[in-house]
């Protein structure tokens, strides 16, 4: 591959894809015609981490499963932590971002920038990074920070202008953020996870500017089984709301909707539209 102007018509047909699927009239499909969105971003995570970085001088970061990852607009892509073993904790330390800017670059150079050295025991939690494979990570309400959050009950809050760390307690049980994902509410910073409160079974609620917790219901559909994991959460600007697509709740019950949430009115709607319907839309444009 020679360029990313080449490897990338993949990829921004993907993200175009996926995006028009979650905005405007274009809703996604129902049930079972398209895989998991939870699925296909960190799969192209991992391509972008793995495959464009095997000929670098600096080869970026290590191709991991389970990472925390965020996207600034359509400029970067930040990378951290993951494991090394689909089935555990081999974590990695590892904070990179990717320069999206450029409008090619090579394949030999992609534009990485490790950031791993701006973290420290004391900044980021765990210590060692043990728990790096089950951190989660969204940009705040204000796009000025990267949020990350700790299965030890922690917030570390990076400064994208300062490059500086800073780390919070926040009171929700250790280990009860693993596979989620995690929104920012760009009307208030309010930070939303689903199943990430009361046992699983309501949504975490986290106010950054008060460092304070609160839970929110969820729709009963979505925790029928019991909590919900391995889903996919996004914010649409175009709707005005959040859109969470896909997982599991409890051990066995597959979540094939996609629903809405309208932090406003604290209102959760199943979204559901004929496949082809959203191919057309696609094609259209």
């Amino acid at each position: 591959m020679a360029s990313r102007s080449h490897g990338s018509r993949w990829t921004q047909s993907l993200l175009a894809s996926t995006s028009s699927m979650l905005s405007g009239s274009g809703l996604p499909p129902s049930p079972s015609s398209l895989p998991s969105l939870s699925l296909m971003v960190p799969l192209l995570v991992c391509l972008i981490a793995g495959c464009l970085s095997v000929s670098s001088a600096d080869p970026g970061p290590n191709p991991v499963s389970y990472m925390a990852y965020a996207t600034v607009g359509a400029t970067s892509l930040f990378v951290r932590g993951g494991s090394a073993s689909m089935n555990g904790p081999a974590s990695t330390g590892q904070f990179f971002s990717l320069d999206l800017s450029p409008p090619t670059w090579s394949s030999s150079t992609p534009p990485w920038n490790n950031l791993s050295s701006t973290i420290t025991d004391i900044t980021i939690k765990p210590n060692n990074n043990a728990g790096s494979w089950q951190q989660i990570m969204t940009l705040s309400g204000d796009q000025q920070r990267l949020l990350v959050f700790n299965p030890d009950s922690t917030v570390s809050s990076y400064g994208l202008k300062t490059g500086l760390w800073n780390v919070y307690t926040i009171g929700v049980p250790a280990g009860s953020l693993g596979n989620c994902m995690a929104v920012a509410y760009p009307t208030t910073g309010s930070i939303y996870i689903p199943s990430g409160y009361g046992q699983g079974l309501e949504m975490l609620v986290y106010e950054p500017t008060t460092n304070a917790v609160r839970g929110r219901k969820m729709s009963p559909d979505l925790t029928a089984g019991g909590s919900l994991t391995g889903y996919s959460f996004v914010w649409s600007n175009s709707r005005g709301t959040m859109l969470l697509y896909g997982g599991m709740s409890g051990p066995s019950t597959p979540n094939p909707n996609l629903f809405e949430y309208n932090p406003k009115d604290d209102v959760w709607s199943r979204l559901v539209r004929d496949f082809f319907q959203v191919l057309l839309y696609m094609v259209e444009g």
